[in-house]
């Protein structure tokens, strides 16, 4: 009876290690199936991430703006220092690679912790700096090779181009400008390779190999004119500093492409070194983000407006006035608060008279004015491809009062761009079609190439009133107010308009009386229309409205623009 209850007890004992074996195959064959498959995958083999080089951006002449360049990541092995596999102490190997690394010894001190076994001293190091380290004989060094992005021409072009830099997260990415909104395309896309190792983590060279083949990221060729990004850079940094005002941006653009050929803010800075920037409001492109009320610049918009409903216009004058009229208990002048007596619609905008401004909208209504503002592209992103471009309030017209209407009508509680101005201005140049402004030329990779056509963006107004408004243009240029800082330049066939925005309070409603925003927009008025330019500056503190602000600065930049350019003289 005994024997057979031992008998029993073991029998019952494989019986139940049985049931456990067979549980414990259940849970590793099917129900963690997946988990164990991943450990022996892991166990048996190695995954090796391949980087992929970043595309480059060129100007329009083919010459490099922005590429990677080879470069070393140095490490020290700190466990060889604690082991003593490295004759040199930690406090001698700082003091011999401080001076070469250009890093304080207080810093190397704080980064070589004893306690960790690999530490990064220092990122993208250059190949001449590692000779160096290499040269001292400092056993515990390491070396890793990375990429460094490299803007051989330093500060021009900096707010087209952007910078390489860390995001939130620590991986490097494209900010700013063209880096910034084309980082899917220039960073490309990482390969990966797996392969079979052994016991000791070594490559088994005959075993089985899966990749995915890294793509090499997009080259961006731009419209920029290198020689011409030159030219307008050295004249806004002048201007800005002659007339000390806040900053300053000129755009020059083709009218019948669309193409900018240049584009410039100042301050700027130098991507190589975009850390060292004091004041982080300088990496923002002022040309597609500066959302301002940009003043009589906007009479051309208005003019055309109304010489498109009824061109009977052009011969209709406006009553004398006393250079100031009541709009709704608020009181609305002239610019000098003058009387400009009876006005053609040509003598408003070389008087840049507001009244007589309002007057004229008066005829069209608020509805078409802010149609055709919408039609000239104020009111609506650019969408030119930086990374920065910013659009205006525009409200709509149904909510609208009178006062609105008068404001409109002459560029006052209405805002723009820089970007946005000088497009709605080239439709005027470009004979009623205002073309999709557009930086870039073509992009391309392995494969194909992608080319940027100029393209119609709208008509808001015909032919003939393009015409007629150019040249009232023309007539404003001859007799604007500013006679004596065009007088050089006289024998040039152009057409232009002047803009003083007051700038409101930050703070409360209504305008600070110190402070203005100056623009003057200009173009070719030849048949052959090969630029328009936009110069704009923000408060400046010398001078005051934009006739001797930002007149004497676009006069200054068009002398070079001209002989590079080939703007001849009228003969």
């Amino acid at each position: 009876m005994f024997k057979e209850w031992r008998i029993k007890t073991v029998f019952g004992i494989f019986f139940i290690l049985f049931l456990l074996v067979i549980w414990k195959l259940v849970q590793w064959q099917i129900i963690n199936y997946d988990k164990y498959r991943v450990l022996a995958e892991q166990q048996r083999t190695i995954n090796m991430e391949m980087s992929s080089p970043r595309g480059s951006i060129y100007s329009a002449d083919g010459s490099t703006l922005a590429y990677n360049q080879p470069a070393w990541g140095v490490y020290v092995n700190v466990k060889d220092i604690r082991d003593g596999k490295d004759s040199r102490s930690k406090y001698e190997i700082i003091r011999l690679i401080s001076p070469v690394l250009e890093i304080s010894e207080d810093i190397l001190d704080e980064r070589i912790n004893m306690s960790l076994n690999y530490v990064p001293l220092k990122h993208k190091v250059s190949e001449d700096t590692v000779s160096a380290l290499k040269e001292i004989g400092i056993s515990s060094l390491r070396y890793e090779q990375e990429e460094k992005r490299v803007y051989p021409e330093g500060r021009m072009a900096s707010h087209i181009i952007g910078f390489v830099g860390k995001d939130d997260i620590g991986r490097e990415s494209g900010r700013y400008g063209i880096e910034g909104y084309f980082d899917g395309d220039l960073s490309g896309k990482k390969g990966f390779v797996t392969a079979e190792k052994d016991t000791f983590g070594r490559l088994i060279v005959t075993g089985e190999l899966e990749s995915i083949v890294a793509r090499k990221g997009r080259d961006i060729t731009l419209t920029i004119d290198r020689g011409l990004q030159r030219i307008v850079e050295k004249g806004i940094r002048k201007g800005v500093e002659d007339f000390e005002a806040r900053s300053g941006t000129v755009i020059v653009m083709d009218p019948k492409t669309g193409a900018i050929l240049a584009m410039a803010n100042y301050p700027n800075y130098d991507p190589n070194e975009y850390w060292n920037i004091k004041d982080s409001s300088i990496l923002n492109n002022l040309a597609v983000s500066h959302v301002y009320e940009f003043g009589s610049v906007s009479k051309i918009f208005t003019a055309a407006a109304v010489v498109e409903e009824d061109s009977s216009n052009l011969k209709a004058k406006v009553e004398a006035h006393t250079g100031c009229i009541e709009i709704l208990d608020k009181t609305v002048c002239n610019w000098n608060r003058q009387n400009h007596g009876e006005e053609s619609l040509v003598e408003v905008l070389q008087k840049s008279c507001n009244v007589g401004t309002y007057y004229f909208a008066r005829k069209i209504g608020s509805q078409k004015l802010y149609d055709y503002l919408l039609s000239f592209g104020i009111g609506k992103a650019s969408d030119i491809t930086l990374q920065e471009d910013a659009t205006s309030f525009l409200k709509d017209w149904r909510k609208w009062s009178e006062l609105d209407l008068a404001t409109a009508s002459f560029g006052q509680a209405i805002s723009a761009t820089p970007i946005q101005i000088i497009s709605g201005i080239s439709a005027i140049a470009n004979g009623g079609e205002r073309m999709q402004p557009h930086i870039v030329s073509t992009i391309t990779d392995d494969d194909r190439i992608i080319e940027f056509e100029p393209q119609i963006a709208s008509t808001p107004v015909s032919k003939d009133t393009a015409d007629s408004v150019t040249d009232m243009m023309v007539e404003v240029m001859k007799d604007g107010g500013f006679q004596w800082y065009v007088q050089d330049i006289t024998n040039y066939h152009l057409a232009g308009k002047t803009g003083s925005g007051q700038v409101p309070y930050q703070d409360r409603p209504g305008y600070d009386p110190t402070k203005v925003n100056t623009t003057f927009v200009a173009y070719d008025a030849r048949p052959e229309r090969k630029f328009i330019m936009l110069v704009g500056l923000q408060e400046p503190q010398v001078g005051g409205y934009a006739s001797d602000t930002a007149v004497p600065v676009w006069v200054s930049i068009f002398k070079e623009l001209s002989v590079y350019m080939g703007i001849t003289p009228i003969e």
